[in-house]
Order: C-alpha cells, then structure tokens, then sequence
C-alpha cells in the first residue's frame, strides 16, 4: 500500500502512532485533475468557441481505518482525525498538508470539506473523509532555495511562484528573462516579496506601497530559470507537477 500523510497522520507504514494506533488507508482522487471550461456558442453556426480552459480545484477523498484494541482507542482516532483535518479555509493555522511519495515526495494543500466515521468492533475507526486542494498542482515537499542570484531548477512540469526574502535592507530589482519586479523606495531585511499571492511583507507590515505598479509577478516555467536580484536575499520554491 503506498504510503501518505495527513497532518501528522502517517498511513500505511506498519508503525502504531504515539497513542498505539495504526493507520492504514488510501486517496482517491490524488492522480484526477479536472479542467473548468468556458466558452460561447457560436451565433448561427455548430459548436461554441471556448475563451478560457483551466485546471479547477482538485477534490479527493480518503478512505481509512483506524486500528486501535479497545473502545479508548476509538475515541482517541476519532478526535485525532477531527482534530488534525480541521482546516476549512485559506485562513487555517497551520495548512493542513496531504503528502504522497511518487518519483519524489509531493504535497498538496486541503481543506476538509466533509468526514464520515463508523465505530468497527468498538475498537477500530473507520472514516471518509473529503478533501479539496484549491491549488491542484503537487508540490516538493522538500523546497528549493537560491541566494540573490543565478539558476533556479524546477524540476517539475508546470509553472511554481517563488518567493524571495531580503536578507539585507535595500531597494531591489528582481529579474527573469524580460519580466522584472521592482521597488520604488527601501524594503527592509526580512522582507518576503510572494510571487504568487504578489505581497510584500515584513511579518504584519505591508510594503506593496514600496513597488513599482509595473512590474510582473512572475514564476519559474519547468526546467532552469536564470534569475538575479540587486539586493541580497534567498529565493524559495517548491518544484510543482501536474
């Protein structure tokens, strides 16, 4: 059975937890990506023309089985999946991460949109339970970094946003290829400039006031990217996979 992570749920790897449970389960869904297709019909002829066709949020269910000796280990795996799988928003602290071992480990961010348990015996605890992941790439689980400058590798097959952290004060500008990202006035160290949420943060100060309106959040496309920064500081990312 292949092996995968829930929070801090291992499953399938032949080893009770802490408390003296095993887990044993599976995920479907994890290989389904789905598109969202838009498009208008053509007036007066067949067919329609489609203006936008994209990959839409990937939705998974996990089937699973707690396997404790008693009636106490029941109670223990039903609060613990409850527990562990409570993150229903972007807003949930810390993200809820569903891992998978592939070619590499991956990982995917999910909100739990729904859980089922059944009491088994009166011991064991058997559960489904429903998962979204709003982003359906799969991501390293083990991040990348660079400093300030030279090439960045993602070794997957779809576009990943990076991040970069100032270690140094400075008015940077950040470069790949023809794309830039540039501040208009000094960031302070400690600064992350996000890609992909395109904000510009130190801890719970916004510093999006400090950037040129004109310049191009970008990502790094599959293979090597040539990136470079005026200011010293460390590009993070996470090679993504469809």
């Amino acid at each position: 059975m292949t092996v995968f992570t829930l929070g801090t749920i291992a499953f399938n790897s032949g080893t009770p937890d802490s408390d003296g449970i095993e887990w044993v389960g599976y995920i479907d869904g994890w290989d389904q990506l789905e598109n969202r297709v838009e498009d208008y019909t053509r007036p007066a002829q067949h067919g329609a023309v489609i203006t936008s066709n994209l990959y839409g949020s990937r939705g998974m269910t996990v089937f699973g089985t707690a396997v404790g000796q008693d009636s106490t280990d029941y109670w223990i795996a039903k609060n613990k999946i409850a527990a562990e799988t409570n993150a229903l928003t972007q807003f949930a602290s810390p993200d809820l991460i569903l891992t998978q071992t592939e070619d590499v480990s991956k990982r995917m961010v999910v909100y739990r949109t729904g859980i089922l348990t059944k009491c088994i015996e009166t011991k064991h605890m058997q559960f489904e339970l429903n998962l979204r992941a709003d982003d359906p790439f799969k991501y390293a689980s083990t991040p990348s970094t660079l400093a300030t400058s030279g090439t960045a590798a993602n070794a997957g097959n779809v576009i990943t946003y990076p991040t970069f952290t100032l270690t140094g004060s400075g008015t940077p500008t950040l470069t790949l290829g023809s794309k830039t990202v540039t501040a208009t006035a000094a960031l302070p160290a400690g600064t992350v400039i996000d890609m992909g949420r395109i904000t510009v943060l130190s801890g719970a100060v916004n510093y999006f006031g400090n950037m040129n309106p004109a310049s191009q959040f970008f990502g790094f496309a599959p293979g090597n990217n040539s990136v470079s920064s005026t200011v010293a500081g460390t590009w993070t990312w996470r090679s993504a996979w469809l």
